[in-house]
């Protein structure tokens, strides 16, 4: 598997762990996209409600496979949550953080499901 310039994805990481093992990279790719749309809608719950702790506490879990899986957009919102007191957050930055995240979330389990 061939990283390409446009993914936003790079596997580095995925394939040095699964060391050579194409059903392990397989399975972890097609859990990585499960748990994703899984926390996406978790993540749209919580915002109706203005959870920020149970949104940031999402996105702490989300972490550690969006590192393996190199993706490094998701990577930079989450820190930015992380960081980010959200209750204090305008809410045309905080609506634009979120629609970056579940676009961003979106395409690359799009990408994904393509290999």
């Amino acid at each position: 598997m061939k990283n390409q310039p446009d993914k936003l994805f790079d596997l580095e990481e995925l394939l040095n762990i699964a060391a050579g093992d194409d059903v392990f990279i397989a399975e972890m790719i097609s859990l990585f996209i499960s748990l994703n749309e899984t926390a996406l809608l978790e993540i749209r719950n919580q915002i109706v409600t203005r959870d920020y702790s149970k949104i940031k506490a999402i996105l702490h879990k989300m972490k550690p496979s969006v590192i393996v899986m190199g993706v490094s957009s998701l990577i930079e919102i989450i820190e930015q949550v992380e960081q980010t007191e959200l209750s204090a957050m305008k809410e045309p930055v905080f609506s634009i953080l979120m629609l970056k995240l579940e676009k961003t979330l979106q395409d690359v389990n799009e990408q994904l499901r393509l290999l």
